[in-house]
């Protein structure tokens, strides 16, 4: 008999949600419930549509939960000597017991930055070494040669792995490790766990019979704090692409990073490095609200215990660190909508960025000698000739302004130019009388008092830099 909505009010009323998730034997019959009251006009109190919304994500949750296919334990030791470690060693000793059966088809692996290692092997895609410790067997993995040979990387990878060189020059390692976690689970799935979590029991159902959802990455929970000291996630989780996609335009630039202080110098551990975990890393990304996911929703009988809670930078040496690109300056930010460089440099002379198209296209079609110097021969009919025709345009074909139109504008407001790059690269255009033409200056080294100065975060885009201004925020939009 179809249910009614009285009695999917009063079996909403005593369905229970733990962790998240439905008991098995009560999935069918809610899913009759939301059906019933979702397609009702019956009115619900305010605990009754948090309890209906529960439920409604405990089903979805309930339709996503999957066999982990690969079961594979994750640990990472960015550089040093492991073996030399006692945390490790009691954590490997109860995660790579060949004699314990539970555990026997579960491989484990401990993942270095950079091992240096000749003789790697590839290993169903790890580029690897077989190690032995304390009587037990794992792989040690390279993680630079692996993600180097996966040909379907995502750009993210590329770029965190560009950043993660920049910051182990300065110890950063817990700020690496954030980040190699991701991609390793994003790359493999599986489950990681700090190398020094000790598995309470091995014996569970969990390693037996491991689940995961193909959505979502798992965090595990203490006391209703979620850690990620211990994850879980699908080989190819979308939400870990996600995050890292999100983590990825907020992250420091390089110039910044490579203005971050060396950690362990005298014993000192920066709080700049731990801004680095906290508000940039993906433990930023993980913490809001949308990505913050129970592991006990896709299984509740794993069981993990942290010998050693407290963060190792809980003693930190502050070291107010200015996260801005160009210590001491504002950055001004412009749309980026073809028009960038123009609507930049009016910012820092109060021009339009019509105004000073108009004043570029102007001097480069009637100045022959001007044009000879900063482009050369220009064909008529040539692609050439067709981009100073085009450079006025507002609207349609829009030409976006580069090194010519730097140098030109230098000629014209008869100061030197300089560009910052995200990357630490500073160039100088000086086109200025008796000026010294283009070069390549060390980062903020040598920049005329009297430059203008454009910072470029990605290469297609300029901002303007500036002294601070009181009135102002740091990130202003323009468009002019």
């Amino acid at each position: 008999m179809p249910m009614n909505v009285k009695a999917a009010k009063e079996i909403l009323d005593i369905l229970t949600i733990f962790n998240g998730r439905l008991q098995s034997v009560f999935v069918d019959v809610a899913k009759e419930v939301v059906e019933v009251l979702t397609a009702s006009s019956v009115s619900l109190d305010v605990e009754q549509k948090e309890k209906l919304k529960l439920i409604q994500d405990a089903l979805a949750l309930e339709s996503s939960v999957i066999d982990m296919a690969n079961r594979f334990i994750h640990y990472i030791w960015v550089q040093g000597n492991y073996n030399l470690n006692s945390e490790f060693k009691n954590a490997i000793n109860c995660r790579a017991d060949p004699q314990t059966d539970h555990i026997a088809d579960w491989t484990n692996c401990v993942w270095v930055f950079e091992s240096n290692n000749i003789s790697l092997v590839d290993c169903n895609g790890l580029k690897c070494s077989n190690q032995n410790a304390w009587e037990r067997n794992f792989l040690e993995v390279d993680f630079v040669e692996t993600m180097m040979a996966w040909t379907e990387r995502p750009k993210w990878v590329d770029f965190f792995i560009d950043n993660m060189r920049i910051i182990l020059d300065k110890k950063g390692f817990v700020a690496i490790g954030d980040i190699m976690r991701m991609i390793i689970l994003y790359f493999r799935g599986g489950l990681y766990l700090d190398a020094k979590i000790i598995i309470d029991d091995e014996r569970n159902d969990f390693f037996q019979h491991p689940k995961t959802t193909s959505d979502q990455l798992l965090c595990y929970q203490t006391s209703g704090r979620k850690e990620n000291w211990s994850l879980l996630a699908a080989q190819g989780c979308p939400m870990i692409h996600e995050m890292m996609q999100e983590c990825m335009q907020k992250y420091p630039h390089e110039r910044v990073l490579r203005r971050l202080p060396v950690n362990y110098e005298s014993g000192k551990y920066f709080t700049s490095h731990v801004d680095l975990h906290e508000n940039f890393g993906p433990w930023r990304v993980i913490s809001n609200g949308r990505y913050r996911t129970d592991i006990m929703q896709a299984h509740n009988t794993l069981r993990l215990t942290n010998p050693r809670p407290q963060n190792s930078w809980e003693n930190s040496t502050q070291d107010n660190f200015d996260w801005t690109p160009i210590p001491g300056m504002d950055i001004t930010h412009v749309e980026d909508n073809g028009h960038c460089l123009f609507a930049a440099v009016g910012v820092l002379v109060g021009e339009t960025a019509e105004a000073l198209r108009n004043q570029v296209h102007e001097a480069i079609t009637k100045n022959h000698e001007l044009r000879q110097r900063i482009y050369g021969e220009v064909p008529p009919n040539s692609v050439l000739s067709a981009r100073i025709a085009d450079l006025a345009n507002m609207t349609g074909n829009v030409v976006w302004g580069g090194d010519e139109e730097i140098r030109v504008l230098s000629v014209l407001l008869s100061k030197p130019i300089v560009v910052h790059h995200r990357s630490g690269l500073d160039q100088l255009f000086d086109e200025t009388v008796g000026g010294v033409g283009q070069q390549i200056l060390g980062e903020l080294e040598q920049v005329p008092p009297n430059a203008l100065r454009l910072y470029m975060p990605t290469p297609q885009h300029f901002d303007a830099v500036h002294a601070p201004k009181s009135s102002s925020p740091l990130s202003k939009s323009v468009m002019k």
